[in-house]
C-alpha cells in the first residue's frame, strides 16, 4: 500500500509503531536483565530432576512395549 492511499492517521500510527520498535531494538540492555533470583536455582534443579525421572519412565515404557510386542 503506498502512502498516497493511506489515510494520514494510519501513516502516523504506522510511523509511531516503527519508531517504537526501532527504539526498543536499539536500546541498551539493562544490567539486571540476566539476574536470577534465589528461587530460580531451585526451580532449575527441579526441572532437571523431573527430566531425568521422565526420561527413565519413558525408557521403561518403551522397553515394556517392545517386550510385549515381541515377547521375551
Amino acid at each position: 500500500m503506498s502512502t498516497e492511499t493511506m489515510p494520514p492517521k494510519r501513516c502516523v500510527i504506522t510511523a509511531m509503531c516503527i519508531l517504537s520498535i526501532c527504539i526498543i531494538l536499539c536500546a541498551p540492555q539493562l544490567a539486571h536483565a540476566g539476574y536470577l533470583d534465589p528461587g530460580s536455582g531451585s526451580t532449575a534443579v527441579q526441572w532437571i530432576i523431573a527430566g531425568i525421572v521422565a526420561a527413565g519412565k519413558l525408557k521403561r515404557r518403551i522397553f515394556d512395549t517392545i517386550s510385549r510386542t515381541f515377547g521375551r
